[in-house]
């Protein structure tokens, strides 16, 4: 139980800290500690997380940082994705799951460190408005790459933020703050449905998923306030490094 808190203390902090990465820096943690079977540390992480990120979602909305009808329309249809992701992940043996997503953590800390290139961007702007055009031009902008993200974060039983935030900057045209505020709605349903997905199909630890959630609203007020307060630059590389032992730990595991 100890280190589904340590866990969902990660993960919180993170989805805080950046507004992604919660699934991916705690399944190393249940997967190492807990011994549990890896298609169980998946479900229990992904539900886990998506109730961190629902309660994250919803803080920064009461303080109008998300562009609501993008979290929506992204939402939406990539629901769809997520759920013929997720059964595919299901008949998929759990140990090679693992492996190959060992893959995609390398990708994500490349993307990680690219983000600490840029020039840090600190427009905290409202975002009423913030991508141009009508509810149905950002829909069929949207909706192909939510579908695409969907299946692949379903595959994976992830919550898929670290390819949310780059699909709602390009599609979307949302600003890196506001796209990552906005991707904590995606993320949790996201999640939230992956994790519905392996508890019915007995592969979830309730008590854990419980004790990560609890965990996560202490981790995530953390990171929201050091999101406020740090310079991004400096945790944004170090945090790519950490991402390539995660990355290296499930490829030997």
């Amino acid at each position: 139980m100890i280190w589904a808190v340590v866990s969902g203390l990660a993960a919180g902090w993170i989805l805080g800290f950046l507004g992604a990465g919660g699934t991916v820096i705690a399944l190393p943690v249940l997967l190492h500690f807990s011994n549990a079977l890896p298609h169980v540390a998946l479900g229990t992480n992904a539900l886990g997380v998506g109730m961190i990120a629902a309660a994250l979602a919803a803080w920064r909305a009461w303080r109008k940082e998300v562009a609501l009808v993008e979290a929506l329309l992204f939402a939406i249809p990539g629901l769809a994705g997520i759920d013929a992701g997720t059964w595919v992940g299901l008949q998929f043996p759990g140990q090679r799951l693992i492996f190959l997503l060992g893959f995609l953590v390398f990708a994500i800390a490349g993307w990680i460190f690219y983000l600490s290139t840029r020039p840090q961007d600190e427009d905290q702007a409202a975002v009423d408005g913030a991508a141009a055009g009508s509810w149905r031009r950002s829909f069929v902008r949207l909706a192909p790459v939510a579908l695409l993200i969907g299946f692949v974060s379903g595959f994976f039983a992830i919550g898929g933020g670290f390819m949310i935030v780059p699909g709602l900057m390009i599609a979307g045209e949302l600003t890196l703050p506001v796209a990552a505020a906005t991707g904590l709605l995606p993320i949790a349903a996201f999640a939230g449905l992956v994790g519905i997905r392996y508890l019915l199909a007995g592969a979830v630890a309730l008590p854990w998923t419980g004790a990560m959630a609890a965990a996560g609203l202490l981790g995530g007020s953390f990171g929201i306030w050091l999101n406020r307060r740090l310079p991004r630059r400096t945790l944004q590389r170090a945090f790519a490094v950490l991402l390539v032992a995660i990355g290296a730990y499930m490829v030997l595991r």
